[in-house]
């Protein structure tokens, strides 16, 4: 991942859902799975567990999450540094090709 915040660069390893999922926890550090997928729910209609937790696992191994546990049945999720970077990055770069298009 790119560490240039001027520019940004796409995010190419992680699905539009992972991305989104990135998003969230940037936006909500510390929240427990069921939280993010409530928050998902917004804007995608199928949010299973299953997807969920595939994509959280994915994130984890990727070092864009970190997972702990919250209490005995939970764990809560928080961007690591990469993470942060990546989203911010992304988002970067998102907003100078809106402006290019403009």
């Amino acid at each position: 991942m790119s560490t240039n915040t001027q520019s940004g660069e796409p995010m190419t390893g992680q699905s539009g859902f992972q991305r989104d999922l990135l998003v969230e926890i940037r936006d909500q550090p510390g929240s427990c799975g069921l939280d993010l997928k409530d928050e998902l729910k917004a804007f995608y209609e199928n949010v299973s567990n299953a997807r969920l937790y595939q994509n959280l696992s994915s994130l984890v191994e990727d070092g864009l999450v970190e997972k702990e546990a919250a209490d005995k049945r939970s764990d809560a999720y928080r961007l690591t540094n990469a993470g942060r970077q990546a989203i911010e990055d992304d988002l970067a770069y998102r907003d100078q090709e809106r402006g290019a298009e403009a």
